[in-house]
């Protein structure tokens, strides 16, 4: 069952949750324990959004898509990030706890319209199909849902299909 933490948090979920309904349901997995959903897209670029609430009055929506896992991580490989961090639109590159490469944004909920919300998915999205090939290219690592898989594997963890998922896609356990 899922668990919120605030009444804004389950709010903005409940808003964001139609949305996700109405516009991708071909390609998304909707987690029934926590505020997400993943979404599996192209050449394996794994997209998240995630409800969280932002103090006790507010909640944010973070969509992010991983772009690259097991890239070297080199003070050149920062610098080409920080560049490309000036040219695009919405989002920014990060690097998580893992060192995989990510584009993410963060919105505040109760202000994210649905318009605003089409538009950073589609922007986080395209930005990582468009970049994970050169970062793969000039710094090695994987396509982020291959090498998650392969991770997850080591760790033990399993990998399934989606249970509303039409493609292939990951949810993990």
């Amino acid at each position: 069952m899922m668990k919120f933490a605030t009444e804004a948090q389950k709010a903005c979920y409940e808003r964001i949750a139609s949305w996700m309904k109405e516009g991708f349901t071909e390609f998304v997995m909707f987690d029934r324990n926590q505020p997400a959903w993943g979404i599996s897209i192209g050449e394996g670029i794994l997209g998240e959004i995630i409800v969280a609430p932002w103090g006790d009055d507010e909640a944010i929506v973070r969509i992010r898509a991983h772009v690259v896992v097991g890239a070297r991580l080199s003070p050149d490989l920062m610098r080409y990030l920080l560049t490309k961090n000036h040219k695009l639109r919405l989002g920014a590159f990060t690097i998580d706890d893992d060192g995989d490469i990510l584009i993410e944004r963060t919105v505040l909920g109760p202000a994210c319209s649905k318009r605003d919300f089409g538009l950073s998915v589609a922007s986080v999205i395209q930005a990582a199909l468009e970049y994970h090939g050169e970062i793969i290219r000039r710094w090695g690592g994987q396509i982020a849902l291959r090498g998650l898989f392969e991770r997850f594997r080591k760790e033990g963890r399993k990998a399934k299909s989606g249970p509303r998922s039409r493609k292939r896609a990951a949810v993990v356990s």
